[in-house]
């Protein structure tokens, strides 16, 4: 992201190609929880200064919820998202 944290693309000077994450993707069972481990292995000579990511983790929806009633429908999907900063200065 830009300082003003709008999103922008990957490139050799964004965090995004050094950064390795593990899991991508996973089921948490109710009252369980999952570690997720996330590193970032800049490459020799990359370039000094402040660089700041977010990472996002979405709830992905496999049921949505639908209700009839009197030939009304409904369909409603519930999830979430949170993003975590991440700010590194590369000096």
């Amino acid at each position: 992201m830009d300082e003003a944290g709008k999103p922008i693309e990957p490139s050799e000077s964004t965090l995004k190609p050094w950064t390795l994450i593990n899991p991508t993707q996973f089921t948490i069972a109710p009252g369980g929880y999952q570690t997720v481990r996330m590193s970032i292995r800049l490459p020799t000579g990359f370039v000094e200064g402040k660089r700041h990511s977010i990472l996002s983790i979405e709830q992905q929806i496999d049921h949505a919820v639908t209700y009839n009633t009197d030939g009304r429908g409904a369909t409603l999907e519930i999830g979430s998202r949170y993003g975590l900063p991440i700010t590194i200065d590369v000096q």
